[in-house]
């Protein structure tokens, strides 16, 4: 996928079968024409190396060249290694008004 709908990176390393995914960060259409969702998962034996990092400033920066306006993420309010994330890149974060448990991760660029 590629453009201003919709966007996917993904990580990859080579190992003696091949070709393995360690990491994928994507963005989605949301209902308003210029903002879109956003996710990323890193294998857990890539987690804290800054793969996450580097995977959403490169999404980040593919957003804002095909003019969306604004990222987000639900995530779980406990999820600890997200919160972190999501300050290093400069995201803000609010409580989801549907649902206590959840925060929502924004970023307008």
């Amino acid at each position: 996928m590629d453009g201003p709908d919709a966007m996917a990176l993904v990580a990859t390393v080579q190992d003696a079968g091949g070709e393995v995914e360690i990491g994928v960060c994507r963005y989605a259409p949301n209902s308003n024409a210029d903002v879109r969702e956003m996710a990323l998962t890193i294998a857990d034996e890539w987690q804290h190396k800054g793969l996450g990092k580097l995977l959403m400033q490169h999404l980040i920066a593919s957003a804002k060249q095909h003019g969306v306006r604004m990222l987000y993420s639900s995530e779980l309010a406990d999820n600890a290694m997200m919160r972190e994330l999501a300050n290093e890149v400069g995201m803000s974060a609010s409580r989801d008004p549907q649902d206590a448990h959840q925060v929502v991760y924004s970023l307008a660029l």
